[in-house]
């Protein structure tokens, strides 16, 4: 067992980030379970994150499929209301089927009773990565990242669902040019209960760096679409910047500062922006609700304007429809019997390989109905019937012949 749980307060204020340190323990089971096979068809192949709460792995399907499949520590597990987060994240990714929103393939319980979701694998960067690497991104760099994750804030809010934790970490590019939001722990619904055990008034849940002013002050109930569109605005901020919307020596600094103060103007900061392309993010990023941008949609609009676009080209706005469970990994491209089973397929737990298709087939005939049975007793019946007579026939035809002779 994990050498800590996480302490989060039950009531009133407090301040739980949720994004408590993972104990070395948690760390040191999470590199364990690597080359382990989980729920007897996922092969843990390798570790490729590690939070407060759990650790990545690349995986593969006992039929060959690659995952990414996401294991809650085990000191986490004992702990109802991180788990109900934990599992929620898969039920409010699957309400939106858009490219753009990470899906979550399945979930179950490893053998030590941890919790899992299985989801699709990703690969690329995150746009923090990215922009770590150089520093700062320009627009021309940064764009079509832009147009991606406002697009899949679009379709969170259309779908009804509040982000919570946008941040550049959580905003993954993908090899194929997908720009794809992850980590919907500690997403809602917009119409959620904001006094359960997921919500409580006072905590503070979230990263500073990211944090709109309510969220930043504990106003669990008060965060909406309007303060994702904030979380938005400072991904647009330092993208371009290089900095954080609100700088300070510690967490604790940045966060009374995200509490008190309105966000520097991007002008100030960034000499050459654009007036029109400075209007857009500091307006997303205004101290009260009600002077931001009445929508992310609207949000959208105005940058792709802002952008040299013509107004003629700005994204439709639809409804994304709901995705359903998944029974079974995705279908690889040209389907499965063009995919075949994977060479390295050779294992000394044979049962876990599906059996063959003899197993469910039988070869004999096929029964035969009762109707079907009638016909052929009837045909029987009247085949003997046929004979009798024609030996009824014959044998006339032979006596009038002998009569004949005889006469």
């Amino acid at each position: 067992m994990g050498s800590a749980s996480v302490r989060v307060p039950t009531r009133g204020a407090g301040v739980y980030d949720g994004n408590a340190v993972a104990t070395t323990s948690d760390k040191e089971q999470a590199a364990a379970r690597v080359g382990t096979t989980v729920d007897q068809k996922w092969r843990l192949d390798a570790l490729v994150a590690n939070s407060s709460v759990a650790a990545t792995y690349h995986a593969t399907h006992r039929n060959g499929v690659e995952t990414a499949l996401k294991i809650i520590h085990r000191s986490h597990s004992s702990y109802t209301p991180v788990v109900e987060r934990f599992l929620q994240e898969a039920h409010l990714a699957n309400r939106v089927d858009h490219p753009g929103v990470e899906r979550v393939l399945d979930d179950g319980t490893t053998e030590d009773g941890c919790v899992f979701l299985v989801m699709e694998l990703l690969q690329g960067e995150t746009l923090e990565e990215r922009r770590a690497a150089a520093g700062k991104l320009t627009l021309d760099d940064a764009r079509d990242a832009f147009d991606g994750l406002l697009d899949a804030l679009v379709a969170i809010h259309a779908a009804g669902v509040v982000h919570r934790n946008l941040k550049s970490a959580n905003v993954f590019l993908t090899k194929d040019g997908r720009v794809v939001l992850t980590d919907f722990g500690r997403a809602r619904l917009a119409e959620g209960d904001p006094g359960s055990p997921l919500s409580i008034e006072g905590m503070v849940v979230g990263t500073p760096a990211y944090m709109p002013p309510e969220q930043a002050r504990g106003k669990r109930s008060q965060i909406d679409a309007s303060s994702d569109i904030w979380s938005a605005g400072a991904i647009l901020f330092t993208t371009l910047t290089g900095r954080r919307v609100h700088e300070g020596a510690s967490n604790e600094e940045r966060l009374l500062r995200a509490q008190t103060k309105p966000a520097p103007k991007l002008a100030s900061v960034l000499p050459g922006i654009t007036p029109a392309l400075a209007a857009v993010i500091d307006r997303a990023l205004a101290l009260e609700k009600k002077d931001r941008w009445a929508s992310s949609s609207e949000m959208r609009r105005a940058f792709w304007l802002a952008t040299g676009r013509d107004a003629s080209t700005v994204p439709a706005d639809k409804k994304p429809g709901e995705r359903r469970p998944a029974t079974r990994p995705p279908t690889p491209a040209g389907g499965w019997e063009a995919q075949g089973w994977p060479a390295v397929a050779t294992t000394t737990e044979p049962a876990l390989l599906p059996p063959s298709v003899e197993a469910f087939v039988k070869t004999e005939d096929p029964p035969r109905s009762r109707r079907t049975l009638e016909r052929e007793r009837r045909g029987s019946r009247l085949g003997v019937l046929a004979v009798i007579a024609a030996v009824l026939v014959v044998g006339a035809v032979a006596g009038l012949i002998v009569f004949t002779f005889v006469d």
